[in-house]
């Protein structure tokens, strides 16, 4: 599965006043990218959600976008504790790549970033990271299961009400009928193409 997770960390060094990562991929803070990414985390925190701060790990979430900020027990350019920034989206999973995959996977580039560019994450907030991914993937799942719901509803309900006004103005019993019968048959056709993850 492919998704991007950028990793941000401001102050990092003299040279480098913040290091940006997008899978791998150094970016520049002159390029577009870089502010685009810096405007999104601001966005997150400001209005998403926050999901937990515990252990030095803070966590916002915000329609299927997060944000992680993990404190490490390094010192940036300030003299303050490092701080490494994770920013992605929910994928869309299926049955060859799960959830437990998924988190698996961002943990995973947590530990290379941070090793890599010598910021420590510790274990304990690995697991934070790892019980709050899996909280915005039940929110994420929550919220498109609602949506489905109202979507099923109003391909129920539209055909007859539109239905019922016509017989009203027509008269024919027959309508109503019509209506009922494309109701069902959106619920058929709806309940066949749905894939419940």
């Amino acid at each position: 599965m492919v998704f991007s997770v950028y990793f941000y960390v401001p102050n990092y060094k003299n040279n480098i006043s913040q290091l940006i990562v997008k899978n791998g991929r150094n970016i520049k803070s002159i390029e577009t990218e870089s502010q685009e990414l810096i405007n999104s985390i601001d966005r997150t925190k400001l209005t998403g959600n926050k999901i937990i701060s515990k252990d030095g790990i803070d966590v916002f979430y915000k329609k299927s976008e997060f944000y992680i900020e993990a404190i490490t027990s390094k010192r940036d350019i300030t003299g303050r504790p490092a701080i490494i920034g994770i920013d992605s989206k929910v994928p869309t999973l299926s049955s060859n790549y799960n959830v437990e995959d998924w988190i698996f996977e961002i943990c995973d580039r947590i530990q290379n970033f941070s090793t890599k560019f010598e910021l420590s994450i510790q274990e304990e907030q690995l697991d934070v990271i790892r019980s709050s991914l899996l909280e915005i993937y039940y929110i994420n799942q929550r919220k498109k299961r609602f949506l489905y719901l109202i979507k099923l509803g109003l391909l129920l309900i539209f055909p007859i009400l539109i239905a019922f006004i016509i017989q009203q103005f027509f008269l024919k019993a027959h309508i109503l009928t019509i209506g009922v019968l494309i109701s069902i048959n959106n619920l058929i056709i709806m309940l066949s193409i749905k894939k419940w993850r």
